[in-house]
């Protein structure tokens, strides 16, 4: 059972799926500024693709978590983002969970967040 719905705010349109399954709700939330193509063909697509877990799956997850790490002389964003676990594209992650620019130079002795389990 799914249901669709669209929304906006301000300058931004959203796409609004949601799965029943069983006794629980799952909310997907596509999110674009206005002119967006595709979002609603999106999230048709992901909700769509929402099953289950099997027994094996589930029980080979192991949690991610938010970690601090001092950034050493010599690294660098590359060397950073390198040290992140179970990301997709694990530069572009560290950029934007520090909020750095893709030029951005580290400091010895600032503080970052990385990705591990």
């Amino acid at each position: 059972d799914a249901a669709f719905a669209r929304a906006a705010a301000g300058d931004w349109r959203f796409a609004i799926g949601v799965v029943k399954r069983g006794k629980l709700f799952y909310r997907f939330i596509m999110a674009g500024p206005r002119g967006t193509q595709q979002l609603d063909l999106l999230n048709r697509q992901v909700v769509g693709s929402f099953r289950a877990l099997s027994q094996h799956e589930a029980s080979s997850l192991r949690p991610l978590c938010v970690r601090i790490a001092t950034v050493a002389a010599g690294d660098t964003v590359a060397k950073m983002a390198a040290r992140m676990q179970g990301v997709s594209r694990p530069r572009e992650l560290f950029l934007t969970l520090n909020g750095l620019d893709a030029g951005a130079q580290l400091r010895v002795g600032q503080l970052v967040k990385l990705i591990g389990e």
